[in-house]
């Protein structure tokens, strides 16, 4: 758009006392957005912290009765669950919409595609590419692709919610198992011998409840800062149509 043309755009002004009110209330507006990101920075900072403490043993849960729990064992991936690694497809079995993710070896979906191979509730890794070593909970129906592990048939003796916590937790350590220098990948005899610490399922629970807690009050002010820029951006819309 030149000078000129910009010069002949029409804008609507009101009163300055209207003015004033507008700014002061989108000022307000645009604090509590901030406010809530604040929080949620905070919480999150919190909660890494209070992750560090529970898998490095630093802070303890306590029996109903007062008493400890027993040691932590030590445990190899390999021990407590099937690493089972996805199928590849092609592209053109790939569009941008569909009723389930494909997921191979990136963050994000790779495409959507109207089948699935691995149910929802699965705690995967990603095997290959930049972001191999990426620990994910997938909470549909999904297809698994070449480049993804996925846990299945997790040990009766470990919680799967604690399972991807403590995984998520060594993340670094799943992603130092790389091998390659072109395309990097994680071999699965590598990954089978990742070590774990495992606590009693009764403590394993007690740590679940503190995590989860802490994650969905994390969701729900991310909630909010989502829904009130929502909020804000429909309101400047009817106010400047």
């Amino acid at each position: 758009m030149g000078q000129e043309t910009l010069s002949q755009v029409i804008i609507t002004t009101n009163s300055l006392p209207e003015q004033q009110k507008i700014a002061t209330f989108l000022t307000a507006v645009d604090s509590r957005i901030e406010l809530l990101k604040q929080k949620k920075e905070k919480l999150e900072a919190y909660k890494k912290g209070v992750i560090q403490q529970l898998f490095s043993r630093q802070i303890r849960f306590k029996q109903d009765d007062g008493s400890g729990f027993p040691d932590w064992e030590e445990k190899k991936l390999g021990e407590v669950c099937e690493i089972v690694k996805g199928q590849q497809l092609n592209k053109s079995e790939l569009s941008e919409t569909g009723q389930y993710p494909a997921i191979n070896g990136g963050i994000f979906p790779s495409g959507y595609t109207e089948d699935w191979n691995t149910s929802e509730n699965t705690i995967t890794i990603s095997e290959g590419g930049n972001s191999c070593g990426f620990v994910n909970y997938q909470k549909t129906k999904f297809w698994s692709g070449g480049h993804y592990y996925s846990l299945l048939k997790i040990s009766s003796r470990i919680e799967s919610d604690f399972l991807f916590h403590i995984l998520k937790y060594q993340q670094e350590s799943i992603m130092a198992l790389r091998v390659g220098s072109g395309l990097p990948n994680i071999q699965k005899k590598g990954l089978s011998k990742l070590k774990l610490s495992v606590p009693s399922r009764l403590e394993q629970l007690q740590i679940i409840e503190l995590l989860n807690s802490l994650e969905n009050t994390v969701s729900n002010l991310d909630r909010q800062i989502n829904q009130t820029q929502t909020w804000k951006k429909g309101l400047l819309q009817q106010m400047f149509v």
